[in-house]
C-alpha cells in the first residue's frame, strides 16, 4: 500500500507505504503525516513481534496511540509527543522511547497537567527509567521501577513488579475519580512514598507511609461525615 502527498499543501497528507504481506509483521517505509505546519506522526522499519526493527514517531498524536502500541494496561488520552523503537538484540526483542503528554488524562478520568516518561520493554518486563507526573490540584508524582507486561505475542515476564513513588501536593479529592463505593466525597492534603513489589498473585506487597492532613469523606460505613482527620500512615506489608 502506497501513500501519495495531496497536491494541496494545506491539507493533512500521508506519504510512504505499507507493506501488509507477511503478517502478523508490517513493514513501514517512510510513512509521514503531515498538515501544513508539522509532521504529526512518522513511521519506518519492519513491526514484528518476534524481530521488531522500526522506528516511530508521534508530534501532538492522542495518548491512545502509544498506549496502543505499547499495550498499556492503564488507558492514556491528550495531545502527546513520543518516540518509539524497536530493536532486535541477540534474537531478543525490545523497545524503548519517551513520551510527553500536556493537558490529558489517565485511567479515563484523572487529569493530568503533563507527564513525562523515558521507558523500556524487553524479556516481558516494562521498565519506567523515570516519570514525573502532575494532576493539577490533585497531585505531583515522581516514580520509577519495572513490572510484568505483555507485548504483542509474547507473554509478560513471571518477575515480580518492582515500582516505588512519591507523592507531592496532593488532594484526595483525586480518589473520587475511582468512584469507590465505601469511599466518597473526599478532600485533604496527602504526602507520601511507596514501593509495590511481587505479584499479584500469590499476594502483591505495598509499603511506604504517608501524611494527611484535614482529610473529609462520606463512607456507607460512618453514620456521618468523617472530618478533620490528621494521620500519619505507616504502610509494612
Amino acid at each position: 500500500m502506497t501513500f501519495l502527498p495531496f497536491e494541496d499543501a494545506s491539507k493533512t497528507s500521508v506519504q510512504g507505504s505499507a507493506d501488509f504481506g507477511s503478517l502478523p509483521c508490517i513493514l513501514f517505509k517512510n510513512i509521514a503525516v503531515k498538515d501544513a505546519q508539522k509532521e504529526i506522526f512518522s513511521a519506518d522499519g519492519e513491526w514484528c513481534p518476534e524481530k521488531p526493527a522500526f522506528k516511530m514517531k508521534g508530534n501532538g498524536v492522542d495518548a491512545s496511540i502509544i498506549s496502543g502500541i505499547l499495550s498499556l494496561p492503564f488507558p492514556l488520552k491528550g495531545p502527546s509527543d513520543f518516540t518509539v523503537e524497536g530493536t532486535t538484540s541477540g534474537g531478543e526483542p525490545g523497545l524503548k522511547g519517551d513520551l510527553v503528554l500536556k493537558n490529558g488524562k489517565v485511567l479515563d478520568d484523572i487529569p493530568l497537567e503533563n507527564l513525562i516518561a523515558v521507558f523500556g520493554w524487553k524479556d516481558g518486563t516494562f521498565s519506567v527509567n523515570s516519570l514525573e507526573a502532575k494532576s493539577k490540584q490533585y497531585f505531583t508524582l515522581t516514580a520509577r521501577g519495572t513490572f510484568p507486561l505483555k507485548w504483542a505475542d509474547i507473554p509478560a515476564s513471571k518477575s515480580p513488579m518492582d515500582f516505588s513513588g512519591e507523592v507531592k501536593d496532593g488532594d484526595l479529592a483525586f480518589l473520587n475519580f475511582l468512584e469507590l463505593d465505601s469511599f466518597k466525597n473526599a478532600k485533604g492534603a496527602f504526602n507520601g512514598h511507596f514501593v509495590l513489589q511481587g505479584r499479584p498473585q500469590p499476594s502483591l506487597r505495598l509499603n511506604g507511609g504517608f501524611r494527611i492532613r484535614g482529610a473529609e469523606f462520606d463512607s456507607k460505613y460512618l453514620a456521618r461525615r468523617a472530618k478533620g482527620m490528621e494521620l500519619e500512615l505507616k504502610i509494612e506489608n
